[in-house]
């Protein structure tokens, strides 16, 4: 079974750093009940979650070319050429 934030990072209607942020906050708003944590390396965490935006952003940019280059290329082929 898939995490349930994960559709709304597929789709992009939030940033793994908004994420981050977002469980950061709980997580200040929890700690002083629970009072489980000895360390949160926020700023690996942060890192993180910029590296896997870079990623996406990446991946999102490679996709988008690769369409462009497909579409550039059917329309450029003879009509009587295979695909």
């Amino acid at each position: 079974m898939r995490p349930r934030l994960a559709a709304p990072l597929e789709i992009r209607k939030i940033t793994p750093v908004e994420l981050l942020e977002q469980a950061l906050a709980r997580l200040d708003a929890m700690e002083p009940k629970l009072n489980a944590l000895i360390h949160v390396d926020r700023e690996g965490a942060r890192s993180a979650a910029s590296e896997a935006m870079a990623r996406q952003e990446a991946a999102r940019a490679a996709k988008v070319h690769w369409m462009a280059s497909r579409s550039r290329a059917r329309i450029y082929l003879p009509r009587n050429s295979p695909p």
